[in-house]
This record gives structure tokens, C-alpha cells and sequence, in this order.
């Protein structure tokens, strides 16, 4: 009964979301009395959006339950679902997008709920309106074959490639080398590639690898740094949710496009658990 009020709820939220956006819609004509189309600028879809309302394949109650944020830089897009009443991970998916009028095209490197899409290129359409961004279509993977979508973005951040004076770390990053627990890491060889996007607030690490379709996992959550001490505090973690809730502090800098991060973390599958890291500017 809970979970069915709160589908009901999900759905009630939905049909009013989409029912204010249309009208607030202006439509203004053209000499031959048609609709002129202005497709919105592809800069405002850059930021950090979180779902306010979706409907999935006429069904609303699969992630009903989930936190959404969705990233979007000057290239590429990141996802991340988890539950917050219980700290878990439930998906990701990211990679590459570009933008043609009012739609979008994004090319998958990663996704979790269907490795098998990894490579293939969805096309959506999209608007924005007072700060709440619609994206409709059709996905279609192996897993997924012509499934609906519908949702409802609010806007939190605006887009990293057009803020003034923002901190030398926003950006996103190519991780190049790494020491994870005490052992040096070959980035390319175990995981393919890693990415770690720095919006002003967010941060948001996926490890990957775009030519198999491997997917390792994803930290997701807040930031802060005052002097050389960088902190995140997670929001998401994949590999272990006892980390969820807890901040870690890091030395860190940049240096010659380069972005150094050393620290360690605490949590129950990770003690004392070392972290180095060198990244590459990749916007």
C-alpha cells in the first residue's frame, strides 16, 4: 500500500509538472499561421539537474523511490540513481552528447542497467523552461527496446563551461595515474578510463571501460576546499554504501593542467584505504 501511494503520488506529480510547463509555453506564429519552433540554446542544458518527476514506459513505480541527479558539461553527460532510505546504489550511465536544435543525442560509454548499450547513440528531445528541463523519447537498448521516457529536471547548478571565476578545480577530469590501498594502478588496464566531472557544488567519479562495456562503479556527492584541503562528502558510493554519509578529507592541487589528490578513507570494506591520484583536464 505505501509503495502504491507512492507510484499514485509519482504519477499525480507528474501529470500537474507537465500540465504547468505546457502552459507556461509561449507559441508565437508564423505568416502562414504555424507554430515557430525556438529550440533552446545548447548551452542551457549544461549543469547538475535532480528529478523532480518521471514516467518510465507507463510505469512510475520501478524508481519511484530513487534520488536522480543528472550532469551535463560542454561534451559530456553523467547519471546516477540511489535510494536514499537505505544508502544503496541502484544505477549510472554516462558518456558523450551533442545537441541539434531540440534534441540531444547522447553516445553511452557506460550504463549499468544494460552493459549491452554501451556504444549505441539515443536521441531525446528536449525543452526548458524556468529552470526545469523536459526530456521525452524513446530508449532503445537490448534490455530496453522502445521503452518511454519521460522526465522532469530541476535546475540546482548552471553549466561549468560558462561560470566566471570558478574554482580551479570545476571542471572534468581524466584520471591518469593512480594508488588506490597502496598499489599503483594501471588506469587503462584495469578499468579503461576514469572520469571524475567537478561542478561547483558536485562531484561525480565514474571507472569504466567504453570499448568493453565494463562497469566498475560510481561516487557521487558534495565538495568543498578550504586552503589545500579538498572534502568530499558522499552521497553515493557503488562499492561500499557504509562509506554513504561520511566526509573525507584530501590534499590536493593544480598544477600544470594537472589536478593531484592524495588522501585516504575510512569505511567498513576500506580502512585507512589510501588514495592518489593524477588527472588531466580533459574540459
Amino acid at each position: 500500500m505505501k509503495q502504491m501511494l507512492k507510484t499514485t503520488a509519482s504519477l499525480a506529480f507528474l501529470l500537474l509538472a507537465t500540465a504547468l510547463f505546457l502552459s507556461n509555453r509561449q507559441i508565437v506564429l508564423n505568416g502562414e499561421g504555424q507554430p515557430e519552433i525556438h529550440p533552446p540554446p545548447a548551452t542551457q542544458l549544461q549543469g547538475t539537474w535532480k528529478l523532480l518527476a518521471s514516467k518510465w514506459n507507463a510505469d512510475t513505480k520501478q524508481f519511484a523511490d530513487n534520488t536522480v541527479y543528472k550532469i551535463y558539461t560542454r561534451s559530456r553527460f553523467a547519471l546516477v540513481y540511489f535510494d536514499p532510505s537505505d544508502h544503496s546504489f541502484t544505477g549510472a550511465g554516462g558518456g558523450t552528447y551533442t545537441v541539434d536544435g531540440n534534441q540531444f543525442t547522447e553516445r553511452l560509454e557506460y550504463f549499468s542497467f544494460d552493459t549491452t548499450a554501451v556504444g549505441s547513440s539515443q536521441t531525446f528531445n528536449f525543452e526548458i523552461k524556468d529552470s526545469i528541463f523536459h526530456q521525452s523519447g524513446t530508449l532503445n537498448t537490448e534490455k530496453y527496446s522502445e521503452y518511454q521516457i519521460h522526465e522532469f529536471y530541476e535546475r540546482i547548478e548552471p553549466g561549468i563551461g560558462t561560470l566566471k571565476g570558478k574554482h580551479p578545480l570545476v571542471g572534468v577530469w581524466n584520471i591518469e595515474k593512480a594508488f588506490y590501498g597502496g598499489n599503483k594502478q594501471d588506469i587503462a588496464a584495469r578499468y579503461g578510463k576514469v572520469v571524475k566531472i567537478i561542478t561547483p557544488g558536485y562531484f561525480y567519479g565514474a571507472f569504466f571501460n567504453p570499448e568493453t562495456g565494463y562497469f566498475n562503479g560510481v561516487t557521487f556527492g558534495t565538495w568543498e576546499a578550504v586552503g589545500d584541503q579538498y572534502t568530499e562528502t558522499i552521497q553515493a558510493y557503488s562499492w561500499d554504501k557504509s562509506a554513504v554519509g561520511k566526509t573525507y578529507s584530501f590534499n590536493w592541487k593544480v598544477e600544470g593542467g594537472k589536478f593531484y589528490q592524495t588522501g585516504k578513507i575510512n569505511s567498513d570494506r576500506y580502512t585507512d584505504y589510501e588514495i592518489v591520484e593524477v588527472s588531466g583536464r580533459a574540459e
